[in-house]
């Protein structure tokens, strides 16, 4: 797959609101990776350091009960912030898994955040979306 563009971008609703300068950044440090179905992107109490948007398919974010099956919270699609702890840098409270082939917008938090610092759009986007 290759890169997204920002016509792309711009049509998912997490991104509507943003400056076209804050996209075209986001898109510079990102990348799209490729999941298979049931591939897990994160794990439970695990801290990443990447951010997630899913570009295309859907992921489940789910708990393990305590007999070790699943308890799906969230099935979420193309557009959708998989993160729940980008500004607390808590480790992740949920599981995330490929509910089919996926690809996901990946970015490093650390610019991320560097972009959020420089628009209230997209921090407004990620408070919105969480």
């Amino acid at each position: 797959m290759g890169q997204i563009t920002l016509r792309e971008l711009e049509k998912m609703d997490f991104f509507k609101e943003i400056p076209k300068d804050i996209l075209q950044n986001l898109l510079n440090e990102s990348k799209v990776v490729s999941y298979k179905k049931k591939e897990v992107i994160f794990h439970s109490r695990s801290r990443t350091k990447t951010v997630y948007f899913v570009y295309s398919g859907e992921v489940m974010l789910y708990n393990l009960t305590k007999h070790g099956n699943r308890k799906v919270i969230f099935i979420l699609g193309k557009g959708r912030l998989l993160n729940q702890s980008i500004v607390s840098k808590k480790p992740n409270a949920l599981f995330c898994e490929a509910a089919c082939p996926v690809q996901v917008i990946e970015i490093a938090e650390k610019q991320f955040l560097q972009l959020m610092e420089q628009s209230h759009a997209l921090t407004r986007s990620v408070l919105l979306w969480q």
